[in-house]
C-alpha cells in the first residue's frame, strides 16, 4: 500500500500573547538558568517591551493571505516580532544575517517566539514580508530636479536648461522587464 503525503490543509495557528509570555518564560529559564548564557542588563528593556506588546492579532489579520493547503506556516506574530527586534538591535546586518544571529544568541529566537534551534530561514522571512505588505508599492519615476529657467512658467514644455538634481546619485531609467521607469540608489533597483 502506498502511503498517500498530499497537501495538508493548514493556516497559521492563533498563539495567544499569553502562551507567547509562558514559552519566553520557559525558554528564558531553560537556556539561561545555568550560567552559561547571560542576559546583560540593557537586554532587560527589550524583554519588557515585547512581554507587554501583544502583537497576535495579526495571525487573524494575514488569516487570508496564507494557502489553504501546504505545510504549517511560521506563526505570524513571531515573524514579525522577530523582525521588529532585528529593526530594534541590528537593523545592519540583513535578513540573513539575523537569522545567523538568533542561531548564535539563543535570546533573539527566545524573545522573537521561536525555539533556539527552530526558526525560520530567510525565505520564509521575505514570504512573510509579502504577506505583510500586500500592496504593490510603487514609487515616483521621476527624477527630482528643479528647473533653472523660466521655460515651463512661459508654457514652454520642451527646454534643454540644465536642472539642479537634489539626489545625484540617485539613478533613473527605463526598466524594460517590467515596462516602467525606475528611480532609486544603486543598492535599492529592482533588478
Amino acid at each position: 500500500m502506498i502511503a498517500n503525503y498530499g497537501m495538508i490543509r493548514l493556516k497559521p495557528l492563533l498563539i495567544s500573547h499569553e502562551s507567547y509570555q509562558d514559552s519566553v518564560l520557559l525558554r528564558l529559564r531553560q537556556h539561561y538558568s545555568g550560567g552559561v548564557f547571560v542576559i546583560a542588563n540593557k537586554d532587560w528593556p527589550l524583554v519588557v517591551k515585547f512581554w507587554r506588546t501583544d502583537l497576535s492579532y495579526i495571525t487573524t489579520l494575514l488569516q487570508d493571505d496564507y494557502a489553504a493547503k501546504g505545510p504549517q506556516p511560521r506563526d505570524p506574530a513571531s515573524m514579525l516580532r522577530s523582525y521588529l527586534l532585528f529593526l530594534m538591535t541590528k537593523p545592519e546586518i540583513g535578513i540573513t544575517e539575523w537569522i545567523n544571529e538568533m542561531q548564535r544568541i539563543p535570546y533573539y529566537a527566545i524573545l522573537s517566539g521561536f525555539e533556539p534551534g527552530d526558526f525560520p530561514g530567510v525565505g520564509t522571512f521575505y514570504d512573510f514580508f509579502k504577506r505583510l505588505w500586500a500592496a504593490t508599492i510603487v514609487t515616483s519615476s521621476l527624477p527630482r530636479s528643479k528647473s533653472t529657467c523660466q521655460c515651463r512658467a512661459q508654457g514652454l514644455a520642451d527646454c534643454n536648461h540644465p536642472s539642479i538634481y537634489s539626489q545625484p546619485d540617485c539613478n533613473s531609467g527605463w526598466d524594460s522587464s517590467r515596462e516602467k521607469y525606475f528611480n532609486c540608489y544603486q543598492n535599492s533597483l529592482p533588478f
